[in-house]
């Protein structure tokens, strides 16, 4: 209940993609960034999900994974001297990332009273002179939490105001269970203001495929491709026919997982909410994970977790791994099937008995 992959197998027609092309020797380099055929579908695929979104083919780096976009943006944008405003509870990248480049990071914390958004006032706040780059997660990890409209339009405000850039990490977009994904990059001015990352890895069960994308203001395409060339040279052309495939099969034609992901948050946030010292505030809007509050068993998250882990086998995340603000939380994987969490579940419920006992 731990890590944030997928149970699904790949779709067979995308391996089969894949496949084919190896068997036609698509095996050697490419273009840094992407070939334009497969810049091409990411665009398409970014104005289908996006409605009302110009996507530019060449403004699109696709790269092995989502972390090398926050990389390349943080690299291409940050340096000491600068400040990064991050979500706390928050994915780790971020944070390493900022701290990496020289910059300061500076959290914006999320917290159960808001439904894990931030506070417009503290976003405000938080702004400085030095504030060169703003970073959303929406759906969030490791919160669930899914931004709203006017969340959005500050965050927008603030930017233009301040001169930052915006970095949108929409990764989990295909997977949000109440309401619809909403993007920045909508907002006037924020198309040349904002880098918006996604990928094929959970919309499509590809984790291990290792394809990112990011859709990048046109200053920064030259930066971002020049660390590309310099570090991974390009992706793989038979991951690319793969990533093709996917991109281009229609929404329904995958909504069952997004649909069995729902069910499976619905069964782990009644069990859990059920058991004794443990509480679920937040029921999660979208990805594939909630927080849950463990404060009720006198233990600090980080013993609850290395305690479930050596007691009962089950393995899931303190919080404070994404940041001072997931202290007391605990994240809990939904990837796996609903027979595997309801054992789960079961083995947590032991676990606390004991320490009630």
């Amino acid at each position: 209940m731990e890590v944030g992959d997928p149970d699904f197998e790949t779709p067979s027609h995308i391996t089969a993609s894949a496949i084919s092309a190896l068997q036609a020797g698509q095996t050697h380099y490419e273009a840094a960034g992407g070939s334009p055929g497969l810049r091409k579908a990411v665009a398409n695929h970014l104005e289908r999900s996006r409605p009302g979104l110009k996507a530019d083919p060449d403004q699109v780096l696709c790269m092995p994974g989502g972390k090398p976009v926050i990389f390349h943006t943080i690299a291409a944008l940050c340096e000491e001297g600068d400040e990064v405003i991050y979500p706390n509870p928050g994915f780790p990248a971020y944070e390493t990332t900022i701290e990496w480049s020289g910059a300061t990071a500076v959290p914006l914390r999320l917290d159960e009273s808001t439904g894990f958004r931030f506070r417009h006032d503290d976003l405000r706040r938080l702004v400085s002179p030095r504030t060169k780059l703003i970073i959303l997660c929406s759906p969030g990890n490791p919160t669930g939490g899914v931004l709203t409209s006017q969340d959005l339009d500050a965050v927008a405000d603030v930017a233009r105001e301040s001169g930052a850039y915006v970095l949108s990490d929409e990764i989990y977009s295909s997977l949000i269970f109440d309401g619809q994904h909403d993007t920045i990059l909508l907002r006037e001015g924020m198309p040349e203001r904002c880098v918006l990352l996604d990928g094929c890895s959970k919309a499509f069960a590809m984790t291990g495929w290792r394809l990112g994308f990011g859709l990048f203001p046109k200053e920064l395409v030259e930066p971002a491709r020049n660390l590309a060339i310099n570090s991974w040279t390009c992706i793989p052309p038979f991951v690319a026919a793969g990533a093709i495939t996917a991109l281009d099969t229609p929404k329904e034609e995958l909504d069952y997982m997004r649909l069995e992901y729902a069910a499976r948050r619905d069964l782990l946030f009644e069990r859990l909410n059920q058991l004794p010292g443990i509480s679920v505030a937040v029921k999660p809007a979208g990805a594939m994970y909630l927080l849950a509050n463990v404060t009720g068993t006198s233990l600090s998250s980080r013993d609850f977790a290395d305690r479930l882990l050596q007691e009962e086998a089950v393995s899931l995340l303190d919080g404070r791994y994404f940041g001072d603000g997931g202290e007391g939380l605990v994240r809990i994987s939904f990837a796996q099937s609903r027979e595997r969490l309801e054992e789960g579940c079961e083995r947590i419920k032991n676990f606390l008995m004991r320490l009630k006992a």
